[in-house]
């Protein structure tokens, strides 16, 4: 029988560890139980032995399951007193418990300490479980060049490496700067590892949507590297990007509404598909599909879609609006795939072949959310405007919220029309602040000197709103003692233009809003805003939408079968998520002197050490 024991009892070994004063083994009498062990790093004054002792300890209480009896002792040895033997089996365990935790913080503390090869130095049946911990920090701490590198040697040790392998050592590689990539390529001298990074380096001198030139490239790695692992088998994603370029459709139908309410919204998506259409009919290296244009007003769109099947398109891209979404979502089968522009999210059952994507505000809750999480905050007070919409983001920002962990204390609805002051005064308990004050010197019968106080639970604020009415509402929350408070916001913020003798107001709000605004869009978007001015100045991200949604034509397929792909697009980075949805990560800026600035992720505080020796 294994005995437990408890972390008090190991601090009172150590404890008296460092009072012991005579060896008591020999190597045919080291001991073989946990508490052997202990008991003998507690009878030696071999500093050597004793962590010998401890290290062999920790192990085996981890492999019985009791990793914070390990950690006790783990996080009670100095590092920088461990010999390298030792180290090396220190940092293989301090590793295994901070994966097993899944703690990112201890895993980038550990990652500059870690090498790739370490586990090589291991002894042949620890260097797997070392392998996969010294991976798995590495991609805790999203070291994704050495994670590779682990990865890569991994495959090297194994007889048969796992098919599992391949995967991860190109989903880490996928992650690595074609600037990091290429010096070490230059300099390894490995077979396996100039392989693999020749290959990342083929595929990262070619955008995600230049397919053809992708494929290719994955023909020519292949015939320069005819024996290389990475290709039995090729990733996944990978196998599937070699025949990409038979599988995109040939031919699609554009089906939106071109008139009626909706037929601005319809012609700005229109003319941004076509935009990137045209962008690639000017590449004679780049097959095009036919693209056929209807529209959609004025009917169901279910009756539309029975039409659209005599034109035989290989795909269909529509509808744009919320309902005829919906009605999509309620057919038993689409026989054509239908990339629609909108979504239905609370269907819980879609028709195979439906897929949705579009602008929708939720997905920039659920990115306030996340990025809440990421800087440090736990507890929010939202503002939000009256109305059905400011309701569907409520419900969509707590949603988000409770999955981060966070906290949304309450939200406050405001009306522009209305005494905008109250709003925040309320919002703040400023007013509460007052009246107890009041009730205070009515009861004394005396005057005394009075500041109210803003409720002191916030550490963030969310505010929904419109630059007009955000260009008052930002300026109040210092006025009411709330100027240390961070305030986040969405793309309502923003007109997609900089306005910086109206938007000083705005200064410090950092937002969420697509690539195509937020300045990494490509020339089409000066060119459609000079085309079509009415546009530009009503649905210019409808023109980002519609070049996505063509881009999107031949990337579904790589969505919908490679859980890990991720396509960067002018409208945001976009994955496949449940129920046939395609989900956008936004950009984020902050407002500097009236204009958004780019605001990247935030830094590591630990120093990177050199992800290549």
């Amino acid at each position: 029988m294994t005995i437990r024991l408890p972390v008090l009892t190991i601090f009172l070994l150590l404890f008296v560890a460092g009072c012991a004063v005579e060896p008591v083994s020999t190597p045919e009498q080291q001991p073989t139980t946990i508490q052997g062990l202990l008991s003998g790093a507690a009878d030696t004054n071999d500093a050597s032995l004793r962590r010998q002792y401890q290290l062999k300890a920790a192990q085996m209480l981890q492999t019985d399951g009791e990793y914070a009896t390990a950690r006790s002792l783990l996080d009670a040895m100095d590092p920088e007193q461990i010999e390298d033997e030792l180290r090396d089996r220190y940092l293989w365990l301090s590793s295994r418990d901070a994966v097993e935790r899944g703690d990112t913080d201890a895993a980038s503390r550990l990652a500059d300490q870690l090498d790739p090869e370490l586990p090589l130095r291991l002894p042949p049946e620890q260097r797997a479980s070392a392998f996969e911990s010294v991976a798995g920090a590495y991609e805790l701490a999203e070291r994704h060049l050495p994670n590779a590198r682990t990865l890569i040697l991994w495959s090297g040790s194994e007889a048969r490496p796992p098919a599992a392998l391949n995967q991860r050592i190109w989903g880490a590689l996928r992650e690595v700067p074609r600037a990091e990539l290429e010096p070490v390529a230059e300099r390894s001298s490995d077979y396996r590892e100039r392989g693999w990074l020749e290959l990342a380096l083929a595929l990262a001198a070619h955008d995600q949507h230049e397919v053809e030139a992708r494929s290719q490239a994955i023909q020519n790695w292949k015939k320069v590297w005819p024996d290389h692992s990475a290709a039995e088998p090729f990733p996944g994603e990978l196998a599937l990007l070699r025949q990409l370029d038979e599988l995109r459709p040939e031919s699609v139908a554009l089906a939106l509404p071109l008139s009626g309410p909706l037929g601005g919204a319809g012609e700005a998506v229109r003319e941004g598909f076509l935009a990137a259409h045209y962008q690639d009919l000017a590449d004679p290296d780049r097959t095009t599909p036919a693209i056929s244009i209807h529209d959609t007003h004025a009917r169901t769109f279910s009756s539309i879609y029975g039409d659209l099947l005599e034109t035989e398109p290989d795909l269909v891209v529509g509808p744009l609006s919320k309902e005829a979404v919906q009605e999509l979502t309620s057919l038993p089968a689409l026989t054509v795939p239908v990339l629609a522009l909108n979504y239905h999210r609370d269907a819980r059952i879609t028709p195979e072949n439906l897929f949705q994507f579009g602008l929708g505000s939720e997905d920039e809750m659920r990115a306030i959310a996340q990025r809440l999480k990421q800087d440090g905050h736990s507890n929010v007070l939202a503002f939000l405007p009256e109305g059905d919409w400011g309701i569907r983001m409520e419900k969509a920002l707590r949603r988000a919220a409770d999955k981060q962990g966070i906290t949304l204390l309450e939200t406050v609805q405001y009306d522009g029309d209305n005494n905008l002051n109250r709003v925040v005064a309320d919002g703040f308990n400023i007013n509460q602040s007052r009246r107890r004050a009041n009730a205070l010197m009515r009861l004394t019968g005396t005057t005394m000197r009075f500041e109210p106080r803003r409720r002191q639970d916030i550490d963030a604020i969310v505010l929904l709103a419109s630059p007009e009415n955000a260009r008052q509402i930002n300026p109040l929350f210092a006025f009411y003692y709330g100027g240390d408070l961070p305030v986040y916001g969405s793309s309502l913020l923003y007109r997609g233009s900089p306005d910086p003798g109206r938007d000083s107001d705005l200064d410090g709000i950092r937002f969420t809003d697509i690539p195509w605004v937020l300045g990494e869009a490509p020339p089409e978007r000066d060119a459609l805003q000079s085309l079509f001015p009415a546009l530009g100045n009503n649905y210019d991200r409808l023109f980002a939408l519609g070049f996505d949604s063509y881009r999107l034509t031949h990337q579904i397929q790589l969505l919908r079968e490679i859980e890990a792909y991720r396509y960067q697009g002018v409208t945001g980075m976009i994955r496949n998520s449940a129920n046939g949805s395609f989900q956008r990560t936004p950009d984020w800026a902050v407002f500097r002197k009236g204009e958004p600035k780019s605001l990247p992720e935030a830094e590591k505080e630990s120093s990177r050490q050199a992800e290549y020796k």
